[in-house]
């Protein structure tokens, strides 16, 4: 069971760094990569959006409480809808110690033109090479 699972995050994390990269593409402005804004206290308005469903809805309770899996099916449903609410998500993931959202969250920072989110972007992909959990 835990190597399907495994091998299901894997896919949906190579799924995901795709979305990614074509999110980064369309974000382009100028050259400078827009931030993922992820603001904490407006989640109640993705719970507004996500309660016509109520399978989205128990994933983002999950993914509040800490859940990286949920975070991260949360960010792959969001990746064709809305770039920053994936990220936000892809973000919450990698905070929740999802080894993947880790990876992908810092690659996406490592191709900013800024050097302070190109060294948290760094950071991210460090922590996804760590054994255990969370690294």
């Amino acid at each position: 069971m835990r190597f399907v699972t495994s091998v299901v995050l894997i896919a949906l994390g190579v799924l995901l760094g795709v979305s990614i990269g074509q999110g980064y593409a369309a974000s382009q402005g100028g050259g400078q990569l827009r931030a993922a804004s992820c603001d904490d206290t407006k989640l109640g308005e993705i719970a507004d959006f996500v309660k016509k469903d109520p399978a989205s809805s128990a994933q983002l309770k999950r993914a509040v409480a800490g859940d990286a899996e949920a975070a991260l099916n949360l960010a792959v449903m969001f990746g064709k809808i809305d770039f920053a609410k994936m990220m936000c998500f892809e973000r919450m993931a990698a905070e929740n110690g999802g080894k993947v959202s880790q990876d992908n969250y810092g690659k996406y920072l490592l191709e900013s033109k800024d050097p302070l989110a190109q060294a948290r972007g760094k950071y991210w992909v460090d922590k996804s090479k760590r054994p255990g959990k969370g690294g």
